[in-house]
């Protein structure tokens, strides 16, 4: 027997253990559940609790408060310089902004804008009839997404 011949024999014989070997392995784990070829694990349905009305109704006035600073920030001329300094949500219809950023000549400035279903507006008069001294939710913490 050549050489080449008794090499080739001996590989036959290692793959041929190798292989009891592999079978072995997957019956065993299939046996126990364990092998990920013998079956696939179910994975666990994740239960999450349905939202309340009330939850509901948060999560809508923070996306609209966000939506509103968003609109804001882009309006600008210098949108980097924008600062939100306060947002409230006064009885779910009116959202009052203060915001700092800079103008056309470089001044930082601390602006004031009003948004309801009738008006869109940075005039004072506005401002004072539907923000000032009204209190409502605070939701500044907006900033922290923009």
């Amino acid at each position: 027997m050549s050489t080449a011949s008794r090499i080739g024999a001996s590989l036959g014989v290692v793959g041929f253990i190798v292989g009891l070997g592999v079978l072995a392995m997957f019956w065993a784990g299939r046996a126990t559940g364990t092998s990920p070829i013998a079956s696939t694990p179910v994975m666990a349905k994740s239960v999450t609790p349905e939202r309340t009305p009330a939850q509901l109704r948060a999560d809508k006035e923070i996306n609209i408060v966000l939506a509103g600073a968003r609109w804001l920030k882009e309006s600008m001329k210098k949108p980097e310089s924008f600062e939100l300094v306060n947002a409230t949500m006064i009885d779910g219809k009116v959202i009052c902004y203060e915001y700092r950023a800079r103008n056309s000549f470089n001044d930082r400035r601390t602006e004031r804008y009003v948004i309801s279903d009738n008006v869109s507006s940075s005039k004072a008069k506005d401002w004072n009839k539907l923000c000032a001294g009204k209190s409502g939710i605070d939701y500044t913490h907006v900033r922290a997404v923009m």
